[in-house]
């Protein structure tokens, strides 16, 4: 079984990533970061956008999210809230 090629390394054009500066391949000519991860810290460098301050819905605390939709700081604080929504178990309080 032939090995898939990574994705970085196909496409007819090299080109360097504009904020990081590595080397990328891509079938885009318009192509200008070598990953998500570049392009959004561009835009954030950019627009000097900083991480919204936000306060977990289970236990208060505050929290920088990493996703746009984060609501609770944690994976405990997360299944705390379900349970205590459906009602499962015993549910520990912090």
């Amino acid at each position: 079984m032939a090995a898939k090629k990574h994705h970085k390394l196909v496409g007819k054009y090299l080109k360097t990533c504009q904020h990081c500066g590595n080397d990328f391949r891509t079938n885009w000519i318009a192509a200008k970061y070598g990953s998500g991860a570049c392009r959004m810290a561009a835009h954030r460098a950019a627009h000097k956008l900083e991480p919204e301050k936000r306060y977990c819905k289970w236990c208060g605390r505050p929290f920088y999210p990493e996703r746009g939709n984060a609501m609770y700081h944690s994976d405990a604080c997360k299944q705390a809230a379900y349970r205590a929504r459906k009602g499962i178990g015993a549910q520990a309080m912090f």
